[in-house]
This record gives structure tokens, sequence and C-alpha cells, in this order.
């Protein structure tokens, strides 16, 4: 029996009730962040990243501030947490403005099928920082992804010309948000998810609006626009990250990241359907092969614990 067949059955055929919650809340999260993604192309359209950021980041914040005082339990931060709060702040901060500043000059779809390799790097660092052990699967998974996205660079099956600069972006943002996700890992254990999605976005909206207010004038988007980034907003940092923790209080990581990886397939479906683009041929191969790879080595990681 294969490695991935042994982790399903590990999981998907020991089911409760706080289970089936568990997987409801990683669907979510991979459908939040594919509509989230797409709104958030239709939206560059009009705005540049730095000023999207801007605007999504900020609106997050606000969107979150009223629940806070609904809080059960609130506690001090204490100095380790605020440590790792802000690694993870900071790993996150470059990772979104890599990927939305990618995701400009890519589809959406594309774009979503090489962020997933966020998760080899995640696994990769455990290795490295938590000395974990390194195996043949995690070797031939890195492979898979390398291939994956050796074949999403080319402009077309065949072709070998020199990739985009997008590419080379929303892979950079891969590292950055693998890296803010090893960190947020040991976080959470010192915050609610609430507040941890609060203070997170409170820290990654600073640098951004900074930047934005050191020019002369920041536009304010059209009504229609301003609508856009709103929805996007609520979806992505709001919702998606929220979805995101629930389930993670209630399933195994290796089996949320599993779910996640379906993520670019709603992305490609909202983009089709609102955007009206849809991923190149060897879009789709490298995607499926990254996406292969990733859930391969996932598995492996779930079943060797």
């Amino acid at each position: 029996m294969s490695i991935i067949s042994k982790s399903l059955k590990k999981n998907l055929f020991h089911i409760t009730d706080e289970c089936m919650m568990g997987y409801l809340f990683a669907l979510l999260t991979a459908i939040s962040t594919g509509l989230y993604v797409t709104l958030s192309k239709l939206a560059l359209n009009f705005l540049s990243p730095l000023d999207f950021i801007c605007f999504v980041m900020v609106l997050s914040v606000l969107f979150l501030l009223p629940f806070l005082p609904f809080e059960s339990k609130i506690r001090p931060i204490s100095r380790k947490a605020l440590f790792f709060l802000l690694l993870h702040s900071g790993c996150a901060v470059f990772g979104t403005w890599a990927f939305w500043t990618g995701l400009k000059e890519m589809n959406p779809a594309a774009a979503s099928f090489i962020n997933r390799t966020e998760t080899l790097v995640t696994i990769l660092l455990a290795v490295v920082i938590l000395k974990e052990r390194l195996s043949w699967w995690l070797l031939i998974a890195t492979a898979v992804v390398v291939c994956g996205l050796t074949v999403m660079s080319l402009p077309s099956l065949g072709s070998f010309q020199k990739p985009q600069a997008g590419f080379w972006l929303v892979v950079a943002s891969s590292f950055g948000w693998g890296m803010a996700e090893v960190f947020s890992k040991i976080a959470i254990q010192y915050f609610t998810p609430l507040r941890f999605t609060f203070w997170r976005n409170v820290l990654v909206t600073i640098p951004f609006v900074v930047v934005a207010m050191a020019r002369s004038s920041v536009p304010m988007p059209e009504g229609n626009v301003l609508a856009i980034v709103a929805a996007a907003s609520f979806l992505g940092p709001v919702m998606a990250r929220m979805f995101y923790m629930q389930a993670l209080k209630r399933m195994d990581v290796s089996l949320a990241s599993i779910f996640g990886q379906t993520q670019p397939i709603f992305t490609a479906f909202f983009a089709l359907l609102i955007l009206h683009s849809w991923p190149r041929p060897n879009e789709w191969v490298g995607g499926f092969l990254i996406v292969f790879g990733c859930t391969l080595l996932v598995s492996w990681r779930n079943h060797s614990m």
C-alpha cells in the first residue's frame, strides 16, 4: 500500500464529528483562498500591488477589531509569544509583497500552483531547524516539485525562453510564507486564533502603510474597486486564516496541508468564472506535478510521525 493511501486511510477512516468539522474548515480555507486570489487579481488590474496590499490589510484589521471584546480568555502577550509573532509577521510581509507583485503579471491559478511549494519549504525548514530526519521520500518529492516548477516556468510546452519576473516573485513568496508557517505553528500556542490573526494582520499592515505614506499620496480606489478589495480582504486575511486555524484545532497539520493542495483548483474555477482566464497546458502539467510532489511529501511526513 502506498504512503499516500496509508496516510488517507489513517485519517479518513477514523472519522468523528470533530474530524468532520476539521475537514469542513480545511475545505472552506481552500475555497475562500481561491476566491480571494481571484478577486485580488481583478483588483490588481486597477491598483498597484503596494496600494492593494495596504487597503486589504487595513480593512482586515478593521473587520477583526469588533470581535476582540468577545474573546473569552485574554492573556497578556509574553516576550516569547511576541518574538515568534514578530518572526512570523516579518516573513509574512516578504511573502505578501512578493506574491501580490508577482500575481499582477501571472494567471491566478498558475500563481496558486507555484505557491503550493510553500509546503515543501515548510517541511525543508523543519528538517533544517528542528533537525527532523531526511529521507529519500523528501528528496523524491523535492525533485517532483522542481520538475513542476521547471515546466511551469516555460511559456509553452517545448519552449525554453527565460521565465518572467512574476514567476520568480511567486516562487520567492513561497519561501517567505513557508518560513512564516513554521513560526506560526510555534506562535499559535500562545494565542487564540482570533487574537493571533488580528495581531498578525496589524504587524503585517504597518510596514506597507509606512512605505505607502512615504509617497506623496495614496490614491483612493473607485467605489466598485474598493468593494472588490473589501471582499478580498474579508475572504483572505480574515476568513481564510480563521478557517485554517479552526481546522488545525481539529485535525493534523499534515492532513490540513493535503486539503490545502486543492486551493489552485478552486482558483482556476473562480478565475474562469470571473476573469474568463484559464491556465496554459504547461501550467496545468507543472501545477499538478507540484501538487503531487507536495501531497507525497505531506503524506510521507504524516506516515513517518
